[in-house]
């Protein structure tokens, strides 16, 4: 098997969000949204991009209606609205206008799993008349146009959430019995039904640290990080560098600022099982600083600025992996823009989030935070044109040959095991985005269509828990879809692989 050397994240460097008055702007479509083609999505905020290819798969002349750009999504909403490339029975025919809405705020398990459950639950969405205004006439329909990836954004100032809607369908980072105990915020514990939801690609995340940090020191080893998380490590003084001039010295006094995760979201359930072995681990199993310590010290991200410049050790809890994003930008903008003038922090991040892009700095060209190495081991080569923290791309290469394992398979849960093929409107469409996002070209290292979003999604690989062979981006090791499991080198179907061989 070979793996592409390179992901491109090709984005024109006049990617940014585009706000302007409704008169400028103009929907794909020349028919306006409305209740009855719209549909409602709902997940975790590591998974609108994967939903935005999906739609740029299934829909032509799509324009977005959010502050949503390659790598960094805002902080609430993904909408999208086009042309059905190929008809979907209930839906429409090809070219009729369908409108999608993706609400990510919150976490994976609030929006992906519970309104999943038996019971069901409604979320309040955006109402179509203060999410969309439409002008007249058409438009561009540009967010999906290889090589490009602008959008033309028609975003209010406030959204009315007048609108309950039980999603079609609900994404988490991973399998949703994974959120129990201290990664459940709801009792009692609501899960998808049984046999409705199932495993789609693997969401690679990393340990993200600000400038500052990375100057002094470039890797972390699991004891540390778990540290950090449980909040035993609050001082950068309590751990050594490996930067000139601080390799194998303490590094300078300063207390750490953690971009942490609300409970429910899958970042933070995904860092639990990682680093500090719940809930595999039992009653020995360390607990987060955020749940025995001194609790979150700051609200939900977005904030400006989201701390307070040069304070005790703080846990800043962050709404969204956007939030998370924004606030490194924050922290290192300057005093006077209402930044901190620089401050080293470190955060629980999906790769899905590449440093080396403009979406996601404040001063194009700078990064504002970079991804570590974990016990020595980057994700990719971390090398010029092979590295998640450049402007070109990564092949992933040490996730896919499992050196590095911090990845969980993302769930894809529905109504009822029936709903997918139940015939309705909503299921055919959810079961057109299962397909999608069950695809091996979906993935950054995938090298189809063209390794550019929005082709191609970065920070996803495929599980080999879904693979019929290895090929190109798919995972030598798996945890068959169970986060608590360790990986290992085996195939659920015909032809496992052997060990001591590398088929990459």
């Amino acid at each position: 098997m070979s793996c592409p050397k390179k992901v491109s994240y090709l984005i024109a460097g006049a990617v940014a969000t585009v706000l302007s008055s409704a008169a400028t702007l103009a929907a794909g479509p020349a028919v306006a949204p409305t209740a009855a083609n719209t549909y409602y999505f709902a997940g975790g905020s590591a998974e609108p991009q994967a939903v935005a290819v999906a739609t740029c798969n299934l829909m032509n002349n799509v324009d977005s209606y959010s502050t949503a750009v390659l790598g960094k999504v805002g902080a609430n909403y993904l909408l999208l609205y086009g042309n059905l490339k190929n008809a979907i029975a209930g839906v429409g025919g090809a070219g009729a206008a369908v409108a999608v809405m993706y609400k990510f705020n919150g976490g994976s398990l609030p929006n992906g799993g519970v309104p999943q459950t038996a019971a069901g639950e409604q979320l309040p969405y955006p109402t179509i008349a203060t999410a969309f205004q439409v002008p007249a006439g058409g438009g561009p329909g540009n967010y999906c146009n290889a090589g490009v990836g602008t959008t033309t954004v028609n975003d209010p100032v406030a959204y009315a959430l007048t609108n309950n809607e039980q999603p079609a369908f609900g994404l988490t980072d991973l399998e949703a019995s994974a959120f129990i105990g201290i990664n459940n915020p709801i009792a009692p514990l609501p899960l998808p039904v049984v046999g409705a939801h199932q495993g789609i690609y693997d969401l690679v995340f990393g340990f993200a640290v600000s400038p500052q940090v990375w100057a002094q020191k470039q890797n972390f080893t699991y004891p540390e990080v778990a540290g950090i998380l449980a909040g035993a490590i609050t001082n950068w003084n309590q751990l050594y560098g490996d930067q000139a001039p601080f390799v194998n010295t303490p590094l300078p006094a300063g207390n750490i600022v953690l971009l942490d995760r609300n409970v429910g979201s899958g970042h933070k359930a995904s860092s639990s099982a990682e680093f500090l072995g719940y809930p595999q681990l039992g009653s020995v199993a360390l607990t987060p600083n955020s749940v025995s310590g001194t609790g979150y010290v700051g609200g939900a991200g977005g904030g400006a600025p989201p701390v307070a410049c040069g304070a005790a050790f703080q846990d800043i809890q962050e709404g969204s992996a956007g939030a998370t994003v924004s606030d490194f930008n924050k922290l290192n903008n300057t005093v006077a823009n209402g930044g901190c003038g620089g401050m080293r922090a470190v955060a629980i991040l999906s790769m899905d989030n590449p440093p080396g892009i403009p979406a996601n700095q404040d001063v194009a060209g700078t990064n504002d935070y970079y991804f570590v190495s974990l016990d020595g081991v980057f994700a990719d080569a971390h090398v010029p044109g092979d590295d998640e923290n450049g402007a070109v791309g990564t092949s992933y290469d040490n996730v896919i040959k499992g050196d590095y394992h911090w990845f969980y398979q993302a769930n894809f849960n529905t109504q009822n095991p029936g709903f997918l093929t139940g015939g309705t409107p909503q299921g055919n469409l959810a079961s057109a985005y299962l397909t999608q996002l069950k695809s091996f070209s979906l993935p950054g290292c995938s090298g189809s269509p063209g390794l550019q979003f929005p082709g191609n999604v970065p920070g996803i690989v495929n599980d080999l828990d879904n693979a019929a062979a290895l090929g190109t981006c798919v995972t030598v090791s798996t945890r068959n879809g169970l986060s608590d499991q360790p990986l290992f080198p085996y195939n659920s179907v015909p032809g496992n692989i052997t060990l001591g061989t590398d088929p990459l």
